[in-house]
């Protein structure tokens, strides 16, 4: 994987080098309203 913002092929949100996948869940807290953002 490449840390260049969202990858839609995964899923999976990387930002600050915190991995954020949505079928794990949240890994460090402050992520979900990233996640909502990305798909806004």
């Amino acid at each position: 994987m490449k840390a260049d913002g969202v990858h839609r092929d995964n899923r999976t949100l990387t930002t600050a080098g915190v991995g954020y996948v949505q079928s794990r869940g949240v890994r460090g807290g402050a992520i979900v309203n990233l996640d909502e953002a990305a798909q806004a």
